[in-house]
């Protein structure tokens, strides 16, 4: 069967114009909740987007199946489907960046990914508040509203000093964290949007170098590490592998080229390891 990228952009779309705009900085108390810590929120917003795309995307790839977040979370998915490579699935994270959602931060977004035989072969990136729609088919590019997309382009020759990038230090135990500030110091710039999708989108956009991870949940990823392959980056797992094990939890970079990918790795991970 063949997906249609741009059909599955207008229900996410809608899904965002019907349950999560609505909310958008007019969440009520009791909207928000809190999952493995008082910092791990969730949202109505969250629930009902995944569970309006759960009535629908299963219809439009016939067998294929849904796991979320929100349902991995509540132990009702299971996020071992992943490694069935007879059973297409989709991966969702509703609302990316769900903290910032609750803040009133616009650092928040919808990330949707299909797997067909064990790795992932689309990928979509909604920007909710600009609108921005980025869509990605294995072997057919990255698209930003139509528009190709490409990584930043850097040489060999590029020093660490003129790199910028996304690492969030406090996913680390704490007795690393100076580390990764101090190795930080030697790069232009590096910070985190507490939102995956955003950095991966900005990335593949040729706006930053490097995504360092230490955290690989599937619906964080997928879909953003295939938007900056085919957009022209890397993604590989800290063992320098492909990022296709989506259920050990190993950390990831995503980079504009491999030596961008190394320089990172040897800046912030190699000594950690």
């Amino acid at each position: 069967m063949i997906i249609n990228p741009d059909k599955i952009s207008d229900i996410l779309r809608e899904t965002a114009e019907l349950y999560i705009l609505p909310r958008h900085n007019a969440l009520e108390d009791h909207e928000i909740s809190t999952k493995s810590s008082a910092t791990d929120l969730v949202t109505q917003a969250d629930i009902e987007s995944e569970a309006h795309l759960e009535r629908i995307l299963p219809d439009l790839f016939p067998g294929s199946v849904l796991i979320g977040e929100e349902g991995v979370s509540r132990g009702e998915h299971d996020i071992g489907l992943l490694a069935d490579e007879e059973r297409p699935v989709w991966v969702v994270d509703p609302v990316d960046g769900t903290r910032n959602f609750v803040n009133g931060k616009p650092e928040f977004g919808m990330m949707l990914s299909l797997n067909i035989g064990g790795r992932v072969e689309y990928g979509w990136i909604y920007n909710v508040l600009a609108g921005e729609m980025a869509a990605v088919e294995r072997g057919s590019g990255s698209y930003l509203d139509g528009v190709r997309m490409s990584v930043r382009k850097r040489t060999a020759d590029c020093v660490l000093a003129d790199l910028s990038g996304y690492i969030h230090p406090g996913f680390f135990p704490k007795d690393l964290r100076d580390a990764i500030h101090e190795a930080g110091a030697q790069v232009s710039s590096y910070r985190s949007l507490h939102c995956s999708a955003h950095e991966y989108l900005n990335t593949a956009k040729g706006e930053a170098d490097f995504v360092v991870m230490s955290k690989v949940n599937p619906w964080d990823h997928l879909s953003g590490t295939l938007l900056v392959e085919e957009a022209g980056g890397v993604a590989m797992n800290w063992q320098r592998e492909p990022y296709i094990d989506y259920i050990t939890q190993v950390g990831l970079i995503t980079a504009c080229n491999e030596d961008i990918w190394r320089k990172s790795f040897d800046l912030f991970i190699k000594k950690l390891i």
